[in-house]
């Protein structure tokens, strides 16, 4: 069974030395080029007025490390569209570089909030940045429409194409939910847990109609300032006359459904993998 991560830091008001820090960087650096077993307890006592002790195993160390397979998966799908533009000479899928890039965005909020340990209005508001970003990382599932496209004319085999775009779909789909979790934590962190399955329930189907805003009426994140007034109106069209755009509903819901499956999915096996370590 593998061993958990208990960081024990008692701060008393003052930094500590640069020796202190230094020799801490080599020990971190050491379990990055695995020059220390997996499974080895490490015990430093620091004497300097900040810490009381640190206990170290490399449980976190080995998820960062197994985190590098995702960053490898994302380089394998970039390597994989410029072979697709190399194989047919076209730019057809290209642009599928940029929505993965857009699926990092929320990674980058949920960063802030854990780094700077934000509470009340800043929380909120990196929150909202997070919220206004999340939702390009599902849309990239409703690139799975462009398959077939041109595939004649470029003479690039079908499943190809099904591989890249569903390379994309999936990374984006693990980079968008990761910071969903993180978001959730947050949440049950500074309120409890009632309270976050209701913000990250009512977060996924906001990001479905967030995806059928993208998807159908070509909206981008960043309209809510370049565009505020043609996205609120398009917006209120579709309350002020539901069953006109009743398929707008239909599809807001259904996606926001699904996203809501796949985050308490990935959560409940998260949270299983801890309770078995």
């Amino acid at each position: 069974m593998a061993t958990r991560l208990v960081l024990v830091q008692k701060s008393l008001g003052s930094k500590p030395s640069r020796t202190t820090q230094k020799a801490f960087r080599k020990i971190l650096k050491a379990f990055f080029v695995n020059k220390i077993s997996p499974d080895f307890y490490l015990q430093i006592f620091l004497l300097n007025n900040y810490s009381k002790a640190i206990i170290v195993n490399s449980q976190r160390f080995q998820f960062i490390m197994k985190s590098k397979s995702l960053i490898l998966f994302c380089l394998f799908t970039f390597a994989l569209s410029l072979y697709r533009v190399l194989y047919s000479g076209t730019f057809s899928f290209i642009f599928l570089n940029w929505n993965l890039f857009l699926a990092f965005v929320p990674l980058t909020f949920t960063y802030i909030i854990e780094k700077k340990s934000l509470k009340g209005y800043w929380f909120w508001l990196m929150f909202f940045g997070w919220l206004l970003f999340f939702p390009n990382a599902p849309y990239v599932i409703t690139d799975l429409k462009y398959l077939n496209r041109n595939n004649t004319k470029s003479g690039v085999p079908i499943w190809l194409d099904i591989v890249l775009i569903s390379s994309f779909a999936i990374n984006s789909i693990l980079l968008g939910f990761i910071s969903a979790e993180k978001i959730f934590n947050q949440l049950k962190k500074l309120y409890n847990r009632w309270w976050a399955n209701i913000v990250i329930i009512t977060c996924m189907l906001l990001s479905g109609f967030g995806v059928y805003l993208g998807r159908f009426e070509r909206f981008n994140s960043w309209d809510i300032i370049s565009n505020p007034s043609l996205l609120i109106d398009n917006i209120a069209d579709i309350f002020i006359h539901p069953f006109q755009n009743s398929h707008s509903i239909e599809l807001s819901i259904l996606f926001g459904i699904m996203f809501c499956l796949i985050f308490f999915s990935l959560h409940e096996t998260i949270q299983s993998q801890k309770s078995d370590s």
